[in-house]
């Protein structure tokens, strides 16, 4: 493993701790090797943007001045799939600082290049993400029902289940928001059923355990939802589910 190698493998592990600091670090040293703009180059600059957005929450700038780097490199070099990446880095970035016309320019034009290039997986990664972005006011709430709704389609069909999963989950979340718990209750439940159908067509019994235990965080909403019904038998048997599966 040469020095690069090594400072990136160092900034990616410093990332996982949180230890962003040192991530910085790693990645300044390692970008001090680079002397071409190329997809290494971008990748690292994409890593660079979000080490510093997890260092200082508060302090976009230099989150975004890697996040333009590495848009502009991969515009340069004709990477289309990651541009779309690039752009959902930038809504993300500008989301935290405030800046949400310039966050919603971003999504647009991920969506837009997502669907250009036709690639379902990261349709749906645009469409949830713009429906994130709508979900948490009443006046786009419906929009954003449609997003999250055509994102699930999408992903269902390309079985692409953490996706599903995770679409379904801003649909509830959406319904719960319109004050009905009853409603969200029941689809949270039909929901469980889903990842019950899903795990049968896992052989694997470790990689189904695993599968599961990632979506733990639709067992903790069922709970949720039946407490908030004040069904605590309910919310026993969505914990014991899961633990039982």
């Amino acid at each position: 493993m040469d020095q690069y190698d090594q400072l990136i493998k160092q900034g990616d592990q410093a990332l996982l701790r949180e230890k962003n600091m040192d991530a910085v670090r790693a990645y300044t040293s390692a970008l001090s090797l680079k002397d071409s703009e190329d997809e290494q180059t971008a990748e690292l600059l994409y890593k660079m943007s979000q080490a510093y957005a997890a260092l200082d929450s508060k302090n976009m700038d230099n989150p975004k001045k890697y996040a333009v780097r590495a848009l502009d490199i991969h515009k340069k070099i004709g990477m289309k799939e990651l541009e779309v990446l690039d752009l959902l880095n930038l809504a993300y970035i500008d989301s935290l600082a405030g800046d949400s016309t310039s966050s919603n320019s971003s999504l647009e034009s991920a969506l837009s290049l997502s669907r250009e290039i036709g690639d379902g997986s990261l349709i749906a990664t645009s469409l949830m993400s713009k429906a994130d972005s709508l979900s948490g006011k009443s006046s786009t709430r419906k929009e954003a029902q449609k997003l999250f709704a055509e994102a699930s389609l999408i992903a269902e069909k390309d079985n692409a289940w953490e996706t599903y999963f995770e679409a379904q989950y801003g649909l509830i979340g959406i319904m719960r928001a319109n004050s009905d718990p009853e409603g969200a209750f029941a689809a949270a439940t039909k929901l469980l059923d889903k990842v019950d159908q899903v795990c049968k067509s896992i052989p694997n019994k470790k990689e189904r355990a695993d599968f599961r235990k990632s979506l733990s965080y639709l067992y903790d909403l069922g709970s949720d939802l039946a407490m908030e019904l004040e069904n605590v038998e309910e919310a026993i048997k969505i914990a014991q589910r899961l633990r039982e599966a």
